[in-house]
C-alpha cells in the first residue's frame, strides 16, 4: 500500500439506482473449479453475476473516489457479509431473522470503510444510507423501461442466485468453507423485495423498483441529488460533484471480465481453505456424492432430479 496516500475521509458519494444488469439476454458467465482434497478430486461451477452498476462504480473511480464499494470488488471481502448480513436483520422487517437492532453511523462505516462512494448492492439500504450519511451527494441512476430491467433481473440475477449452483455454494460449500457471498444476496433481495422466495420477489419486483425511487428522490432534495443516465456521460455527473471531466471516455464495463477476474481471486481464496481442511470437507462432499450417486441407481430418477433434491434451498430461517 502506497503510505503516502492521505486517509480516507468517508463516504461522499452514494449511487442508490437499482443494481442494473446491463443489456437485456445477459449470458452468464461460468467458472470451473476443480481441486482435490487427499485423492478424491471434485468440480464445481460457480456462476457470476452480471451488473450494469460497474459502469458507475468504475466512473467513481476514475473522478478519483477510494474504494468504490460494488458486490463485485465484495466477493473477495468476506469480513463484509456478515456485516450485511446483520444489517438485513436490522432493517428488513419481512425477513424471519429480523431484529429491528439499532444499525448506526459506526456499524455502516464498519461495513463499507474505506469505501468513498458506495453502488450497487449499497442500494437496497438507500434510506438508512442517505440518514447515516447526511452530506453525501446522491446519484439516482434509473433505467428507462421498467419491463427491460425485469426481464434483465430475471435472466441474469434471478435465475442465478436460486439455480443450482447457487444452491450448491449455499448448501454445500458455504457451510463447509464459510462462503457467505451467496446466501448473504438471497437475503438483501428477500428482504428487500419484501419476500418468502424468489417467486416472491419476481412478483414484487416491479412496485419495489418504483417505490424505491420515489422514496429516494422524496427522502433526497434536488440540489444534492443528481438524476443520472449512464449515456448522459461525464458533463452532469462531473457537474454535479464538482468534478472536472476526464480526458476518457465515460467507461463502458465489460460486466462479465470485471466478475471473472474477481471470481478467480475468491477461487484462489477458496483453494487455501480447502487445503486448509483436509478431513472434513473430503468425507463431507464425499458423502453427498456417494449419496447421490446411489440414490439415482436405487431410484432410476436422473442426475438432475436427485441433485436438486440434495441441494434444494435451506429455509429462509436458517439464512443468518
Amino acid at each position: 500500500m502506497d503510505s503516502t496516500r492521505e486517509p480516507p475521509s468517508g463516504v461522499q458519494v452514494l449511487s442508490l439506482g437499482l443494481f442494473r444488469t446491463g443489456k437485456s439476454k445477459v449470458r452468464e458467465a461460468q467458472f470451473t473449479l476443480q481441486f482435490q482434497v487427499n485423492t478424491i478430486q471434485y468440480t464445481a461451477t460457480l456462476t457470476s453475476l452480471p451488473t450494469g452498476s460497474a459502469s458507475i462504480c468504475e466512473a467513481l473511480t476514475i473522478l478519483g473516489y477510494r474504494d468504490v464499494f460494488h458486490g463485485i470488488k465484495a466477493v473477495d471481502q468476506p469480513h463484509v457479509w456478515p456485516l450485511l448480513s446483520a444489517a438485513a436483520d436490522a432493517t428488513f422487517p419481512s425477513l424471519p431473522s429480523y431484529t429491528g437492532a439499532e444499525f448506526g453511523r459506526a456499524d455502516w462505516d464498519a461495513t463499507f470503510a474505506p469505501s468513498e462512494a458506495i453502488t450497487d448492492l449499497g442500494s437496497v439500504f438507500a434510506l438508512q444510507l442517505i440518514a447515516a450519511y447526511p452530506d453525501a451527494k446522491v446519484v439516482l441512476v434509473e433505467r428507462d423501461d421498467i419491463d427491460r430491467w425485469y426481464r434483465s433481473m430475471d435472466d441474469a440475477v434471478f435465475r442465478t442466485l436460486w439455480g443450482p449452483r447457487a444452491n450448491f455454494f449455499v448448501n454445500i460449500l458455504g457451510p463447509l468453507f464459510g462462503l457467505k457471498a451467496v446466501a448473504t444476496t438471497r437475503k438483501l433481495f428477500y428482504g428487500f423485495f419484501e419476500a418468502q422466495d424468489v417467486d416472491g420477489i419476481r412478483a414484487n419486483a416491479k412496485e419495489r423498483f418504483r417505490r424505491h425511487y420515489r422514496e429516494v428522490r422524496a427522502a433526497v432534495p434536488e440540489e444534492k441529488r443528481l438524476d443520472f443516465r449512464l449515456q448522459d456521460g461525464w458533463e452532469p455527473l462531473c457537474r454535479f460533484l464538482g468534478k472536472e471531466v476526464p480526458n476518457v471516455p465515460f467507461p463502458k464495463v465489460n460486466e462479465t471480465d470485471a466478475q471473472k477476474e474477481r471470481i478467480r481471486k475468491r477461487m484462489r481464496t477458496f483453494l487455501a481453505k480447502a487445503a486448509r481442511r483436509v478431513l472434513l470437507p473430503s468425507a463431507s462432499v464425499a458423502v453427498v456424492l456417494l449419496s447421490a450417486v446411489w440414490a439415482i441407481r436405487r431410484g432410476g430418477g436422473s442426475a438432475q432430479e436427485v441433485w436438486s433434491k440434495v441441494v434444494t434451498s435451506i429455509p429462509l430461517s436458517r439464512l443468518r
